[in-house]
């Protein structure tokens, strides 16, 4: 449950807050179900009001919510205070003892919530709610790799929520079974232990910076993908956006996005992985799936709230025409 100041307010002057539901899993299972995929969401809540209002706001996006598991006595919160101008955005995560950081295997059948899939996605910040909660995803995702799926992690690293020692001792073990795997610079740092280092020629990160690093993380882990997205913040209202991925042999990158104003900021990265999920099921080549990720996230940065609610025709016209753009200058 998210709890935003108004208007941009400080914490410390609000009184009321907007409250909407939301985070890394659900709204990447909300966006692939408006890209008109068949999506199954699995998380457990709390039976009360408040559970039954997740459940359904996360209904009105046709996602098969059959197997959520229902007990415990809270959900998850987290506090926004909305970024502006040059003050940056501020979260308090409230996750203790919450429904999900409880939940034990009895709570789910994977066998039949995995059978017929073809691709298991998980967050960071699900394996770091608790140890029962991390040691669901594992059998998730051991589960996931014998019914043949593709597993998909984003690292989804938070300081505030544990230290990049506690989240490496976590979530390095849970790299065996991933074959895709997405995260920023701090992500990779601190999830990972790989440290990224700026170009020596110009001293900034660039696309060369993690060729090298993302190789050896291949070599040790054996993804398939790892990507990440490269910006240039020159406040918190303008930003300039591209993508890379390495796929063990080249390093792709994607077209820039130029976004002035941002609108909001909140889940532009589930709006990246929910893209390049999309664009690996549905494009041509592996470069076609990340010009989609990015378009979706740049359009993200327009687009108030957590989901991306934008239509698959909408992305292919902004790749469409940014690459015309881009061969006309």
């Amino acid at each position: 449950m998210r709890l935003s100041t108004v208007n941009s307010a400080r914490w410390t002057q609000s009184r009321m807050f907007q409250l909407d539901y939301g985070g890394p899993s659900s709204n990447v299972a909300a966006n692939l179900a408006l890209w008109n995929h068949e999506v199954r969401y699995v998380t457990k809540l709390p039976p009360n009001d408040f559970g039954d209002s997740a459940i359904n706001y996360l209904r009105g996006f046709g996602i098969d919510l059959d197997y959520i598991a229902r007990g415990g006595s809270r959900m998850g919160i987290y506090f926004v205070e909305p970024g502006v101008a040059l003050r940056r955005g501020r979260r308090i995560y409230d996750r203790a003892h919450s429904s999900l950081s409880e939940a034990t295997a009895d709570d789910f059948d994977f066998d039949e919530i995995l059978r017929n899939g073809a691709l298991f996605f998980w967050s960071g910040m699900s394996a770091g709610i608790s140890q029962q909660a991390s040691e669901l995803i594992k059998t998730a995702c051991e589960i996931a790799k014998q019914y043949g799926l593709t597993v998909v992690c984003d690292l989804n690293y938070r300081k505030q929520q544990w230290s990049p020692r506690e989240a490496q001792r976590v979530i390095r073990p849970l790299m065996q079974n991933v074959d895709i795997c997405i995260g920023s610079r701090d992500d990779i740092e601190n999830c990972l232990g790989y440290v990224i280092e700026p170009n020596e020629q110009t001293g900034e990160l660039d696309a060369k910076s993690y060729e090298t690093v993302f190789h050896r993380i291949q070599q040790e882990f054996g993804f398939k993908y790892i990507a990440t997205t490269l910006c240039k913040e020159y406040s918190v209202s303008h930003i300039d956006s591209k993508a890379i991925l390495y796929d063990g042999k080249n390093l792709l990158e994607s077209q820039n996005y130029d976004i002035n104003p941002i609108l909001d900021r909140v889940a532009v990265g589930d709006a990246f992985t929910s893209g390049l999920i999309h664009g690996l099921l549905t494009q041509v080549s592996t470069q076609r799936a990340l010009e989609w990720a990015i378009a979706a996230s740049a359009y993200k940065y327009t687009i108030s709230g957590v989901i991306d609610r934008v239509s698959v025709s909408e992305v292919e016209t902004l790749i469409a025409e940014h690459n015309a753009n881009m061969i006309l200058h």
